[in-house]
């Protein structure tokens, strides 16, 4: 296993240590054709497991998860009690919220879903995506 794939492993294991939070397998591409249009999202995302079953807060079980082809980890926002706020750059987000992730595609703003919170994309006034109840992040 990579360096890379190590880390990864490393990371998901923390958030379950540390945040009690289920995470999951994925592997994140490139879609060339999908970015031929300006509203066009390049990224694609693939969990590597059925995410809803296989989610896990245990960190020895996500210890001994096969990491070879996976690049990434996912949240499970449903099972973890969470709802995320996606902040692409030019997006504005002026709530408080536990920053997690940053990239040079924005930032990851987490909260404690209270409400049961669902998915929306691209909400007003802001610019974000939000995921939340049945959504994987």
């Amino acid at each position: 296993m990579s360096s890379a794939n190590n880390e990864i492993r490393r990371r998901a294991v923390a958030m379950a240590r540390e945040h009690g939070w289920y995470v999951f397998r994925l592997q994140i591409g490139h879609n060339e054709a999908a970015c031929e249009w300006p509203e066009g999202n390049c990224k694609t995302v693939r969990p590597l497991d059925h995410w809803r079953e296989a989610s896990s807060n245990d960190p020895d079980v996500i210890a001994r998860w096969d990491w070879s082809d996976a690049n990434a980890y996912g949240i499970d926002c449903d099972r973890s009690g969470l709802v995320i706020a996606d902040q692409d750059p030019g997006a504005v987000w002026p709530f408080n919220g536990t920053r997690v992730h940053s990239t040079p595609r924005g930032l990851h703003h987490v909260y404690e879903d209270v409400l049961g919170l669902g998915n929306a994309a691209h909400v007003e006034p802001w610019g974000v995506d939000v995921r939340g109840v049945g959504v994987a992040w």
